[in-house]
């Protein structure tokens, strides 16, 4: 099952009570997030760092033993993913690129809601042209 075969059922199985187009089609279409995403980040200059969206904290990619992966930034065919470590993950170890297509649906979803709330609560900290 393809990836976002597997987002499309993560909505359905998790939002069940919810119809965010107001109708029954649940069509690929209107839930591909990634699509949603790039969009976003295209209209938004081609870059949006957690920062710009004021996130609380960034989404975790991974966790491995004393590193952790987070997505700190977000571009329109990639997202690049920063690994920390040291006492408290206070140490930057390296940075490296991974494409939408090679997240788990739950963390598409993060990074969806976390775009749509900066843009409808007038949070995000770019300005468009």
């Amino acid at each position: 099952m393809g990836k976002l075969k597997k987002y499309i059922n993560f909505v359905k199985e998790n939002h069940k009570d919810i119809d965010p187009y107001g109708e029954e089609d649940w069509s690929e279409k209107n839930l591909n997030p990634i699509d949603h995403i790039k969009d976003i980040v295209n209209k938004y200059g081609g870059c949006i760092t957690m920062r710009d969206l004021q996130a609380d904290a960034s989404p975790v990619y991974q966790k491995w033993g004393n590193e952790i992966h987070l997505i700190e930034r977000l571009y329109k065919n990639h997202i690049e993913v920063v690994t920390y470590g040291g006492h408290e993950y206070e140490t930057e170890l390296d940075e490296y690129n991974i494409t939408y297509e090679d997240l788990k649906p739950d963390i598409i979803d993060e990074i969806k809601n976390m775009l749509d709330d900066a843009i409808e609560n007038d949070t995000l900290l770019i300005l468009i042209d």
